[in-house]
């Protein structure tokens, strides 16, 4: 009961003095502390049951057939070291003292893609993934010349939304809340008149809304909102993902997706969003340790039987 009481007080404060430190101090020194915290903690996590029936077990159902456990696990370890450091380079990144360092630290490729379809006027449906530094993405993004708004729904934690909040208006990341339903879509919509960039992190499980498709070989709920906004609007879907190689962060922008225009609305849905999960699919078989591996993305086949289709009508 007393901890019940306190621990709304002890999170602000943990958040405040992260925030505090991480903000003032070198990047090296953050990236430091990252990483002894995970020396310190990832042995109890192996451990942890959550642990095993989402990260462990989804790399191995994915690569079980290809990889050997020792090579499973170096990309549960590497995944998990990269969860760990992001704190430290969304709160550095996203102080406006360093701002500055944005456009040296992070580099934008195939702004081609973006720029031709803007030509048309009709905005964009960015398509993105939980890779381990989606959110330092967001603010290279929004420090730029690029027309961007992110998707986003608040927490319940009344605390934790706040802290995201003043993130957001610090890093400059303008954002539409669909939880919000009537007012989120119509500024979707309204954003797309404008000719912006609406960023869809579309790799999460979902049931309303959502239909069967596969995601590396394996039916997952999959979010039918960027191809049902792409038919209705005519706004082209562009795969936009980060990754951190060569010493850098790199966003890499993709060609879009290639539309699906026959007499059967359906199935133009389902081709879209195949699509959409095999680009994603394609660039985390690139970069496999920084994705979100710690997330349920697939149900058990007895919950998956025969709900394609019927899921596959709910985005009317």
């Amino acid at each position: 009961m007393i901890l019940k009481r306190f621990w709304p007080v002890v999170t602000e404060a943990f958040l405040a003095i992260l925030g505090f430190i991480m903000t003032r101090t070198p990047l090296w020194f953050n990236r430091f502390c990252m990483d002894a915290a995970f020396v310190c903690f990832y042995p109890l996590v192996r451990i942890l049951l959550s642990y095993k029936k989402t990260l462990s077990k989804n790399l191995t159902m994915i690569y079980g057939d290809s990889m050997t456990r020792r090579q499973i696990r170096r990309i549960a370890n590497s995944c998990m070291r990269n969860i760990v450091r992001m704190p430290g380079d969304v709160l550095y990144y996203g102080a406006p003292a360093h701002h500055g360092r944005l456009e040296r630290d992070i580099s934008i490729t195939g702004r081609e893609h973006i720029e031709k379809a803007l030509e048309k006027g009709k905005g964009i449906v960015g398509l993105g993934a939980h890779m381990t530094n989606f959110l330092l993405l967001t603010i290279r993004l929004a420090q730029s010349d690029i027309p961007f708004i992110v998707l986003i729904k608040d927490p319940d934690n009344e605390i934790v939304r706040e802290k995201l909040r003043e993130w957001r208006d610090t890093s400059g990341v303008i954002s539409i809340d669909v939880g919000v339903k009537d007012k989120g879509m119509s500024d979707i919509l309204e954003a797309f008149k404008d000719n912006q960039i609406v960023y869809f992190i579309a790799d999460e499980r979902r049931k309303r809304n959502a239909m069967l498709v596969p995601f590396f070989g394996r039916p997952a709920y999959t979010a039918v909102g960027p191809a049902v906004l792409s038919k209705k609007t005519g706004a082209p879907i562009v795969p936009i993902f980060i990754a951190k190689r060569d010493g850098g962060f790199f966003i890499d922008i993709m060609p879009p997706i290639e539309d699906s225009s026959t007499d059967d609305y359906d199935n133009d849905i389902r081709v879209i969003t195949e699509r959409a999960n095999g680009a994603i699919e394609q660039y985390i078989r690139k970069y496999p340790d920084q994705w979100l591996w710690s997330r349920p993305r697939w149900k058990p086949a007895r919950e998956t039987g025969g709900a394609g289709q019927k899921d596959g009508k709910r985005h009317h």
